[in-house]
Order: C-alpha cells, then structure tokens, then sequence
C-alpha cells in the first residue's frame, strides 16, 4: 500500500483557493513534465501542488518556483513582517522542506520572473501559474516572456482575475474567446 503524504498547506500563512486547478494540471500532465509557480511566498500553494505530485506519484515532475522573496516587489507586500525581517524566503525553504524530504523535484528559484525566463528551453513548461507581480506591465510581460517555453497542449493560468490590471494584460495576450475562469483563477490552453 502506498503511503499518502497529508497535505499541510492550510497551516502556511498565505492566499491560495485555486486547489482544483493545480489538482487539474497534477491530474493532466504526465511524470517528468515541467510545472512553473511564479508567485510562491511562503508556501502555501506550493505545498498543496507538491503533495499532489507527490500522492500522484510524479516526483519526477520538476515543480520551478520563481519568487523575489521580498527582494525587488513591486512595492505591494513591503510591509509584511516576513518581508521586514527577511525571513521570508526562510520561511518558504522551511515549507517546502517536508516536499524535498519526500523526494519531490522542487527547485525554488530566487529572481524577478523576467530574469528568471532564461532558465527554461523553448517548449518545455507544460503547466504555469502566473501569480507575482499584480500590475498590468507586469503581468503582460510574464505572458508574453513565457509563452514561447510552454509546449504545445499546455497550460497558462493564473490568479487575481478580479483585477482589472489582470484582465486586460490576459485579454490583451489572448483575446476573450480562449479565456476559461475557476473562481479567480484565468486559464488558457496553448495550441501552437
């Protein structure tokens, strides 16, 4: 019998209702496929994608979590505490230290997201959540710096829809028609 690891997500400080979409992408994409999280702070979500991966035995999965921790924001969270003291980016290594010690491929990566693009080939993210930076250039700029690294058939998503920011950066990129919600969660389909 398999053993299944317990989720822990609902004790990590942070804002995370886009349970059944990370369920979705854990569900649709093979082991071995490449999941980026750009947005992680302290955890939360990352916590609940990587014992899915884990409970759906897709360890292999490479899960990449961008985040600045605090360095470079865009000037929306300066004063949480965590930011002030700079513990932050402890907090979520701390987090995510039951995933790794489970065997799951979680690599957080400490950058802006249009820096951190250079880290991935062409065609090789299969699921990406867009939850940084909520400012309309911001967005836009993810969509677009990421969009030549998504395979064919896979998935863009991301959160805040009731930010008009949000909506005309995803509409600008993608028109209203390919456009999909889950709560406040927007999500497109990549045909290439």
């Amino acid at each position: 019998m398999t053993n299944i690891m317990e989720h822990y997500f609902y004790k990590i400080d942070g804002w995370f209702n886009f349970h059944e979409v990370y369920s979705n992408a854990v569900n649709t994409f093979p082991n071995n496929s490449v999941f980026v999280e750009i947005g992680s702070w302290k955890g939360t979500s990352s916590a609940y994608m990587g014992v899915e991966l884990i409970n759906a035995n897709k360890k292999n999965t490479k899960f990449v979590c961008i985040d600045t921790w605090g360095e470079n924001d865009d000037g929306e969270y300066l004063t949480e505490q965590s930011v002030i003291n700079g513990t932050l980016y402890q907090e979520f290594l701390n987090n995510i230290k039951p995933l790794q010690d489970n065997g799951l491929n979680i690599l957080p990566v400490r950058n802006r997201s249009d820096l951190a693009v250079t880290e991935f080939m062409d065609n090789s993210i299969d699921f990406l959540y867009i939850d940084g930076s909520h400012l309309y250039e911001n967005v836009k700029n993810d969509i677009l710096l990421y969009l030549p690294k998504m395979k064919t058939n896979s998935i863009v998503a991301g959160h805040d829809w009731q930010s008009e920011d949000i909506r005309r950066a995803v509409h600008e990129c993608f028109g209203q028609d390919r456009i999909t919600l889950n709560q406040n969660t927007w999500i497109v389909q990549i045909k290439k």
